[in-house]
């Protein structure tokens, strides 16, 4: 594996441990004040992992390109939601990594600056 990669991975698995940290903390303190509240962890990593895509996917088409290596790269990062997946409910169509691959980037771009994702 790439070292770059590796350090990104390891950074996102540090990124992992402290949203559950903070997740079981917010729990607890959640838990006194209103034995029914809480957060989902679950829901906090799928988000996260969203964010981290659509945030990365800026950076990778920033250059007006956008190659395999990193969409596979973007693909593997994530592990709790992949951003295709994301993407795909909010339309009819199945989107992939090979779509974005297929597409020009400057309608990658244009999809990525829509406000509701």
């Amino acid at each position: 594996m790439n070292p770059a990669y590796k350090k990104a991975f390891d950074a996102y698995d540090r990124c992992i441990e402290t949203i559950r940290l903070f997740a079981e903390t917010a729990n607890k303190v959640i838990k006194e004040r209103n034995p029914h509240g809480g957060c989902d962890v679950e829901n906090l990593l799928y988000d996260f992992d969203a964010i981290l895509q659509y945030s990365l996917m800026q950076v990778a088409v920033n250059d007006y390109e956008f190659s395999i290596q990193e969409a596979r790269f973007l693909r593997d990062l994530a592990q709790y939601c992949d951003f295709c997946d994301y993407v795909s409910g909010f339309t009819d169509a199945e989107v992939n990594w090979d779509l974005f691959l297929d597409c020009k980037v400057s309608l990658v771009k244009k999809l990525l600056e829509v406000e509701d994702i």
